[in-house]
């Protein structure tokens, strides 16, 4: 029976996401990889990840994206991770630094989806809460390329957080140094007047 506004699962979608990529001509030879290991949903994944075979796509992130979007996220993680390899190729950029590693092949992966699917709209990267990582300065860049720019700046922004640290305790210093100025100058000060009556009276002044 043919069933008519009937709401999809998050895993109904997912399959029917699945379909549409292995049916279109310019993804119709990403069948073989799209047959490998499992792929599933899962409620408590935010968004979508890989370990280079098995995938899990988050049911909220399902729910709240387009048909187009889905489409994109399923082709990001076979076509970008699993087909490249990115967790085995490039397995010594996630032993240095895991995070820019994984943001390195998400620029690269993001960038070859975008100007594949610029021209039909077949896949649609999502926007907002969503959207993935992409920057025109990577274009005609590697993966170790935009691992090694992830770094440089990682090291320079710690640089400016350093400095100002530094800035700041050098700011605390000096006004505990002044602060003991001016209690020294107060006690100077108060051994002079006491000197000074002394001389005038003859005896010290009480307490």
């Amino acid at each position: 029976m043919l069933l008519v506004n009937t709401e999809l699962t998050p895993q109904q979608r997912l399959d029917k996401a699945v379909t549409d990529i292995m049916g279109h001509k310019r993804y119709i030879a990403l069948a073989g990889v799209m047959m490998i290991g499992t792929r599933k949903t899962c409620p408590n994944t935010p968004t979508a990840r890989t370990n280079g075979r098995d995938e899990v796509y988050g049911e909220t992130m399902i729910n709240a994206i387009t048909e187009k979007n889905l489409r994109y996220l399923v082709l990001h993680e076979v076509e970008g991770h699993k087909l490249h390899r990115h967790l085995t190729t490039w397995a010594h950029l996630f032993e240095i630094d895991a995070e820019c590693a994984n943001k390195a092949a998400d620029y690269y992966t993001n960038l070859m989806l975008n100007d594949e699917n610029k021209d039909d709209g077949f896949a649609v990267m999502p926007t907002g809460e969503y959207a993935g990582l992409v920057d025109e300065k990577y274009r005609g860049m590697d993966t170790a390329q935009i691992f090694n720019d992830c770094m440089r700046r990682r090291k320079r922004r710690r640089g400016r957080g350093a400095s100002q640290v530094v800035s700041q305790v050098r700011v605390r210093v000096s006004q505990v140094m002044a602060s003991q100025v001016m209690a020294s100058q107060v006690m100077a000060s108060q051994v002079i007047s006491r000197k000074v009556l002394t001389s005038m009276t003859g005896r010290m002044p009480r307490k």
